[in-house]
């Protein structure tokens, strides 16, 4: 998107709350929301004459296009996804994703994660919504290591022979594990 296709989706904001639309202004939304589609900021300012009190700030242009919540909302689906296929309570797991790493660490560590007695849509709904939250926080931290039960309870006795370490949210990752049949037996 360009600045000038920008303040042609802003003109009509700026008619309805009396403001004029500069080339700076135009600079900064594009800047802001570069990453929308022109249909996503077109329908946000639509909305934005409809329901705001005031010229909208780009975050709130953003929260009217739905784009922010829904590209959390599949991060997470698909980390979980991610997790669900991974679980092997005896396999240590390297987690890629800061969000799934804290959310597995919320959620008791790898071993309580894949002990989880539960229903799996309760654990899937716990899952879900702690993803969500760290996702919000933008977390940066790298590869996080999670000890399985084979590495917990014999690493110091068989050095030669180490755990089994699975990839969780690393591109390859994804397409390489197989379903575990421990959830499906819940």
């Amino acid at each position: 998107m360009k600045s000038f296709e920008v303040a042609k989706i802003l003109a009509p904001l700026g008619v309805a709350f009396n403001r004029e639309i500069t080339e700076p202004l135009a600079e900064i939304y594009l800047s802001a929301l570069s990453d929308l589609q022109p249909s996503q900021l077109a329908a946000a300012a639509a909305a934005a004459i409809r329901e705001c009190e005031f010229f909208p700030v780009p975050a709130k242009l953003r929260e009217l296009s739905g784009a922010g919540k829904v590209a959390i909302q599949d991060a997470s689906l698909s980390a979980w996804l991610a997790c669900r296929r991974a679980i092997n309570v005896y396999a240590s797991a390297d987690i890629h994703d800061p969000a799934t790493a804290a959310t597995i660490e919320a959620m008791g560590g790898w071993v309580a994660f894949c002990n989880d007695d539960r229903e799996e849509h309760w654990i899937e709904k716990d899952f879900l919504r702690w993803h969500e939250h760290f996702s919000r926080q933008r977390l940066t931290e790298g590869v996080k290591s999670f000890a399985g039960l084979h590495e917990v309870e014999n690493g110091d006795r068989f050095p030669a022979f180490p755990a089994r370490r699975l990839q969780i949210g690393s591109p390859a990752a994804l397409k390489a594990l197989p379903v575990s049949s421990q959830m499906a037996r819940r």
